[in-house]
Formats: C-alpha cells, structure tokens, sequence
C-alpha cells in the first residue's frame, strides 16, 4: 500500500474480512479486489520493495474459504495470471495497456493494445523520479 496517497478508510478492516467470511462459500465464484492477494507471487514495482510483499492481509483467508473460481485484481498495472487449485487470479493492467474479457464459463481472456501516451513534461518526470508525484502514463 502506498501510504502518501491511499486515502483513510481505503484499507480493507479486519471487520470487513470478518463479515465476508460469513457468507456462505457456495455463493461466491467471482472475487474483485483492488490489491492482489498475499502469496501469489505478484512482484513488487521495482523501487517500491520498502512496502513489503504484495497482497492485502487476511486475503488468505478469503481465498481459502471461498475458493473462488475467478480472482481479479488491479493495483499493480500489470497483466499477471497464478492458478493455485481451482482459482485463477488475473491481475489486470492499466487501462492504456489493455482489458479483459470475461466468457459465461468463466474463462477470463486478456487483450492487450497499446494506447500512446506524449511525454510527461520536464518538471514532472523530475518530480514522479523523486516520487512527488505518481506517473500517470504507461512511461514512468
């Protein structure tokens, strides 16, 4: 998690996770996260190591009760596919880099295209080098 920026009460309580796992596991086959779930192998930004692993906590947990069919998550702006049993977790990408589609069988295809981006101006490359400011373009 990116503390400059992530607003309050952005972060999933352990009260949330707790109301979740009353839901009967035959109910979910889809689960759709922000943050990737811990220990699926989603690698870090580079230069952003100093956060920790990956992954929300207790997602474990949710992973393990439901035993989803379908996990997706955003946050990390990379297409990234794991099977772990009967779960497929997509991380999804920025969406200049492309989307995904999503079939009635469950079966999750990914499409990548390129949307150009212009140079970020000069003063705002320094300032996203110094991590004032996040890249908000496929660049940086």
């Amino acid at each position: 998690m990116d503390a400059m920026i992530t607003q309050r009460g952005a972060v999933i309580t352990d009260a949330q996770i707790d109301k979740c796992l009353t839901i009967s596991p035959d109910q979910v086959q889809i689960i759709l996260t922000h943050d990737c779930p811990v220990g699926i192998g989603v690698p870090n930004t580079q230069g952003l190591d100093f956060f920790g692993a990956t992954g929300f906590p207790r997602s474990d947990e949710l992973a393990a009760h439901f035993r989803p069919r379908l996990w997706l998550f955003g946050h990390h702006h990379k297409f990234f596919v794991h099977r772990d049993g009967t779960t497929e977790y997509y991380g999804l990408c920025g969406a200049w880099q492309g989307y995904g589609l999503l079939d009635a069988d469950f079966r999750f295809t990914m499409v990548e295209h390129e949307i150009p981006w212009p140079p970020a101006p000069l003063m705002e490359r320094i300032l996203m080098k110094l991590r004032l400011i996040r890249p908000d373009s496929p660049q940086y």
